[in-house]
């Protein structure tokens, strides 16, 4: 997995981007086992620090790009918070949904995929498995 991490009106400090690492990398290791799909991984995070008018003190922003191998656009989640470190976890948490979510779908589609199949195989009945139990076409 590839992390790009820029920062905008702010210094990057090490500690900021090992936390973000750390925190996105766990993520990624508990959804995808597979290793190969996840050195494609190609995240991009941007964080920022805010000012608003009607919003008082540090407003820290944080950004993630995610893409994915087989996918057409990448997923962006968007967060803002008091604190960078609160920020980073409602990221992760947001990155999280948007993965299951997209995990669902492909999962989804191979089991649609499979009743497709398994109804297209009909068998003729009688090369099924005999049941258990009274048979109540017996006569047919």
């Amino acid at each position: 997995m590839r992390f790009t991490i820029t920062a905008r009106h702010i210094k990057l400090t090490p500690s900021i981007g090992t936390y973000a690492r750390d925190k996105l990398a766990k993520l990624f290791g508990k959804l995808f086992r597979d290793p190969v799909f996840s050195q494609a991984i190609t995240v991009d995070l941007e964080f920022t620090l805010v000012t608003r008018h009607h919003q008082k003190g540090k407003i820290w922003k944080a950004d993630a790009a995610l893409t994915l191998p087989r996918e057409k656009q990448p997923l962006y989640a968007e967060v803002t918070d008091e604190d960078i470190h609160a920020a980073i976890d409602f990221l992760a948490e947001e990155l999280e949904h948007q993965l299951q979510t997209y995990k669902g779908k492909s999962q989804a589609l191979m089991r649609r995929g499979a009743r497709v199949a398994k109804k297209e195989l009909r068998l003729d009945p009688a090369a099924r498995l005999p049941r258990r139990g009274r048979v109540r076409n017996e006569g047919n």
